[in-house]
């Protein structure tokens, strides 16, 4: 037990640091958005009789991470530090998760100190810690996407599995990225191996209990549009696609909203800094130069980051194909993907004038 602890020590420091912050802004009050969510989605379903589709919020399928953050106010209505404890304790399993991928990818025993720091950058990254405090359903998303990505490279079954759930009724883009990991982790396989159809079949019948998640978003879509005669959010959207945006922006504001998407995930928050690594460990991977002159990560390491490296850029374009409002909560999950992705570079960067 003492030698778990020492070894852990740094882990728990952490996050007993992230608790001591939270603790000081507990009593703060959503805005805009997040008072929207708190108020009128989470505190009115709980206000009424209980029922699944009540967590949903304006259409989005939210109803497992809303209900997880409601169940405190059954005991306590309208307490938003509960609220934001939950979605801390919830942070807490995100950050370990986080932490336990990375020991995953970087199998190097004497590089724990570094893993230690990457943690601490994750833990109190600005755009993450700040949504914390603010109640909407892109913070789950980011947060069972974590948990998710973990359990399903563990080849835990059970627990990716309700991670999995969890993750596709955070939001809709929980459920792309759910799929573009299975997506991801199946080519993947394939391309690592000479194709044959008896690894085809392994390969499906070994994933076929996460197609569980993908039954549960279309029935709750059937019940809720046939059953409830309520609406999802795709039909807010009206028939011409991007009815709402065309009304609310002028073209030329439409037309810079990519470019907006690129600033916020590439250069905001000094993230210009992890992306200029992060494409040059790409770029060295991609010439073959980590494998022939600085073989820096075993055959495993390297599956592991290009496994990493495809779930972002694929992340990336999912979370970015819709022209919407450029607020970078929708890009949670992709932010620890370039944390990854950054410290890859780094050290491909360093091995690699080492040895020239």
């Amino acid at each position: 037990m003492r030698k778990f602890f020492l070894s852990d020590f740094p882990l728990i420091l952490i996050i007993f640091c992230y608790l001591f912050v939270i603790y000081l802004y507990s009593d703060f009050v959503p805005l805009w958005d997040g008072w929207i969510a708190m108020d009128t989605w989470i505190l009115n379903a709980v206000s009424r009789p209980f029922n699944l589709f009540n967590f949903d919020s304006y259409g989005h399928p939210s109803m497992i991470y809303f209900l997880i953050l409601g169940l405190s106010q059954y005991l306590d209505f309208g307490n938003v530090f509960w609220v934001h404890i939950t979605n801390a304790l919830l942070n807490i399993g995100a950050i370990i998760a986080f932490y336990e991928v990375i020991k995953l990818i970087f199998t190097n025993k004497n590089n724990k100190l570094e893993l230690n720091f990457l943690t601490f950058l994750f833990a109190f990254y600005p755009v993450i810690l700040a949504n914390t405090f603010q109640v909407m359903p892109d913070y789950g998303v980011y947060l069972f996407f974590i948990l998710f990505l973990y359990f399903f490279l563990k080849k835990k079954i059970i627990l990716s599995l309700l991670a999995g759930i969890s993750l596709v009724f955070s939001k809709e883009s929980g459920f792309l990225l759910f799929c573009l990991v299975l997506m991801v982790d199946f080519g993947i396989v394939l391309l690592s191996r000479k194709f044959a159809l008896k690894i085809l079949k392994h390969e499906i019948q070994s994933k076929l209990i996460y197609v569980i998640p993908i039954i549960l978003f279309i029935l709750r879509f059937v019940v809720k549009t046939f059953f409830y005669k309520q609406s999802v959010i795709w039909e807010h959207i009206g028939s011409t696609g991007v009815s709402f945006y065309d009304k609310t922006f002028s073209p030329q504001v439409l037309a810079r909203i990519p470019y907006s998407y690129i600033l916020s995930v590439f250069v905001l928050n000094f993230n210009w800094i992890l992306t200029i690594f992060a494409f040059l460990g790409i770029l060295i991977l991609m010439f073959g130069l980590v494998r022939k002159k600085a073989s820096v990560f075993s055959e495993t390491d390297t599956k592991n980051i290009i496994f990493i490296i495809f779930v972002f850029f694929g992340a990336f374009f999912l979370l970015t194909i819709f022209k919407t409002f450029t607020n970078p909560r929708y890009f949670l999950p992709i932010y620890p993907l370039l944390l990854i992705l950054f410290y890859f570079g780094l050290i491909t960067v360093i091995k690699q004038n080492k040895k020239e």
